[in-house]
């Protein structure tokens, strides 16, 4: 078996695929961000729906479906911030992206 001389990649195509992987990459933490949004966007109109009713178990089903809601965007939101950071930092510095350890997942 004799190797082509093509089968080895040129600079201009390895960097080509790394500025690719960058781009997937902050489209899926964009992704992730949306499922986010979207999660929480459904936990309050659960629990505004529950408060519609005034029935005393949907209302002590309606706040707390509100508040986990709330606490689910702000979880969201840090959590796209975070990684934006690192996809930054990674692409600046030709690394791939790992979490700094900043805080408990």
């Amino acid at each position: 078996m004799t190797q082509e001389p093509d089968s080895q990649p040129r600079p201009s195509d390895t960097c080509l695929r790394d500025t690719q992987a960058v781009y997937r990459t902050k489209l899926a933490n964009q992704r992730t961000f949306l499922a986010y949004v979207r999660t929480a966007l459904a936990l309050v109109a659960g629990g505004v729906t529950g408060l519609y009713f005034e029935a005393p178990l949907a209302t002590a089903l309606g706040w707390p479906l509100i508040a986990l809601g709330g606490l689910t965007l702000v979880v969201g939101i840090h959590q796209y911030l975070k990684m934006r950071r690192l996809i930054e930092r990674a692409a600046r510095l030709d690394l791939p992206p790992h979490d700094d350890g900043d805080d408990a997942d």
